[in-house]
């Protein structure tokens, strides 16, 4: 049980305790916490935020929420651990502690905004009468502005179509008790113009593989719309980019070859360019931009599985300057 962080430690047995014992340190993660004042301090927080929220939900609610933060743990633990992570590991998990903390407190994981921002909104309904196992963890911008309102009708609307996917698995023959269908709606960075949110799905209702994806919210608050692509890049600036993008899929597809003696780069510039000019496929965080081509580019479901992230200092001099980029 260790092994999934110490922040959830006490989530996983509901019990309100935050004191954290070190010499019963097991994992690498907890270790590196322990080792760490500032990790743990940021650990600490984010126990207590967590516990702050739950405290406020109903249990229907808080279930989603415990299952939301576990994964998140397992999530962290990987991007942590992995080779091109922050050094040393203690710094990683302060981080992610910290940007966790903010979003369970209703601001973005990162921006220049530091009022709160949203509401946290869970949904947990499950499987009965045929339809699928249903759980959602979404937000609700709180204001009462127009781009508010504008942005929380767009959440509304994906809410419906996971709970409208949920009650369609009744429409398929046999047993229903693995169906599963799953909503995750997330506010990484936000600005005094920009706002991303991201939007990520997951269901199971029969077919023959999980169906999955993701996709950006990128709204400008000044011009109370969403961004396209054309806002973002001209033709000929976006060409560079498509280049970059275009040796990072063939790397990661290389990488991931069961047989990279006699790989071949197949990833062709057209196809990079046509999968990267919906700006949805775009999210932006405080020190990058990332474009993922999900689950169907380049080699069909599950081929690739590639994303390209694109440094600012590569992306700045090429974006139209009125772009709100971070």
């Amino acid at each position: 049980m260790r092994a999934v962080g110490i922040a959830v430690a006490s989530i996983l047995f509901a019990h309100p305790a935050l004191a954290i014992d070190c010499a019963t340190a097991n994992s690498a993660a907890e270790k590196a916490i322990c080792s760490d004042p500032e990790a743990r301090s940021a650990d600490e927080a984010l126990g207590k935020a967590y516990i702050q929220l739950r405290n406020s939900l109903s249990a229907n609610a808080a279930a989603v929420l415990r299952r939301s933060q576990t994964e998140w743990i397992q999530s962290r633990d990987a991007v942590c651990g992995a080779p091109t992570a922050i050094k040393p590991l203690s710094e990683c998990l302060a981080l992610q502690s910290r940007e966790r903390q903010r979003f369970l407190d209703g601001r973005p994981r990162a921006g220049d905004v530091a009022d709160r921002l949203f509401r946290r909104l869970f949904i947990a309904r499950p499987a009965k009468n045929g339809s699928a196992d249903l759980s959602i963890s979404a937000i609700e911008f709180v204001g009462g502005g127009d781009w508010q309102s504008r942005l929380n009708g767009a959440i509304d609307a994906a809410v419906k179509r996971a709970t409208a996917t949920a009650e369609a698995a009744k429409e398929n023959p046999g047993r229903h008790d693995n169906y599963e269908v799953g909503l995750e709606i997330d506010l990484p960075y936000a600005s005094s113009r920009l706002v991303s949110v991201h939007v990520t799905s997951e269901s199971y209702i029969g077919q023959a593989h999980p169906d999955s994806g993701s996709y950006n919210i990128n709204f400008d608050r000044t011009l109370n719309r969403q961004l396209r692509f054309d806002d973002l890049l001209a033709e000929a600036s976006a060409k560079p980019i498509f280049e970059f993008c275009r040796s990072e899929v063939a790397k990661q597809k290389r990488e991931r070859s069961d047989d990279a003696d006699h790989w071949k780069d197949d990833v062709e510039l057209t196809e990079v360019s046509e999968n990267s000019k919906d700006l949805k496929s775009w999210s932006f965080d405080a020190t990058a931009a990332v474009v993922d081509y999900g689950s169907y580019g380049f080699g069909g479901y599950g081929q690739c599985m590639c994303s390209c992230t694109i440094p600012y200092s590569m992306l700045r001099p090429l974006v139209k300057k009125d772009f709100p980029l971070p």
